[in-house]
């Protein structure tokens, strides 16, 4: 068991902190969902915090992308 302690979320773009939100999976108690709304095209950096510390060799780069329309 890790304990209890807050979960925190860092979405990173352009140098710029994303305001995300972190939600639990209502089927599954130790899953949660982070839901954020893109800033454009590019490289996103996410870094996972519990009870303030970095949870390192989780480091997640998501990439995104402008839809083309037909």
């Amino acid at each position: 068991m890790a304990g209890q302690g807050p979960l925190i979320i860092d979405i990173m773009y352009n140098g710029q902190l994303i305001p995300a939100q972190i939600v639990q999976d209502p089927y599954h108690d130790k899953q949660f969902n982070v839901k954020f709304k893109p800033r454009g095209a590019g490289f996103y950096t996410v870094r996972v915090f519990f009870s303030d510390v970095e949870i390192t060799g989780i480091l997640i780069l998501m990439s995104s992308f402008t839809p083309c329309y037909m």
